[in-house]
């Protein structure tokens, strides 16, 4: 009796021994998939930040570019003209030739600010004069000294035109930062 029992017990304890083991070969499985998951997602993490440093790479060039060129347009005849209206006593207007100038001046220095804004909407000349001198970093008050109106008309054209844009009310300086961002 004592024999079968120890018999029982050394066989159960086999049993037993050959559970765990089953179930250690399982767990050892499961540890080899969970390191080549976690190597694969090491990886894919490692690609995705390399992406994104080389984004934000590019994006500094893309900022540096167009302060080189905004740098440009300021410092080019044109530019130095607004400046000087700008300062004036006696208020001057922008002519439409010198309005023409400026437009020329962007599309060869920031060629892609007129096209980022008429593939969105198709804006009028005088709203296209104002989107230009506030990236110049032009004033409302300035704006409308330079074309010849009130500062309320440069701030209502400003707020129209968020509106058109994005199809939402925001105000005049909401305009200001979407301009700033071309």
């Amino acid at each position: 009796m004592l024999k079968k029992l120890q018999d029982e017990m050394r066989q159960n304890s086999l049993e037993k021994i050959k559970e765990n083991n089953k179930r250690i070969d399982e767990l050892e499985l499961q540890l080899i998939n969970a390191t080549n998951e976690k190597d694969e997602l090491k990886k894919r993490l490692a690609d995705e930040k390399e992406k994104l440093l080389a984004q934000n790479a590019i994006n500094k060039l893309k900022i540096e570019e167009e302060n080189l060129a905004l740098g440009s347009i300021k410092n080019t005849d044109i530019g130095i003209m607004i400046q000087k209206k700008k300062r004036s006593e006696t208020k001057e207007y922008l002519t439409k030739e010198e309005r023409k100038q400026m437009e020329d001046t962007f599309d060869l220095f920031m060629p892609s600010f007129k096209e980022k804004l008429w593939s969105v909407y198709d804006i009028t000349n005088r709203e296209l004069n104002v989107c230009m001198l506030i990236k110049l970093g032009c004033k409302p008050a300035d704006m409308a000294c330079l074309l010849g109106c009130t500062p309320s008309a440069i701030s209502k054209i400003r707020i129209r035109l968020y509106k058109k844009f994005f199809n939402k009310p925001g105000s005049a300086e909401d305009w200001d930062r979407f301009i700033l961002s071309l």
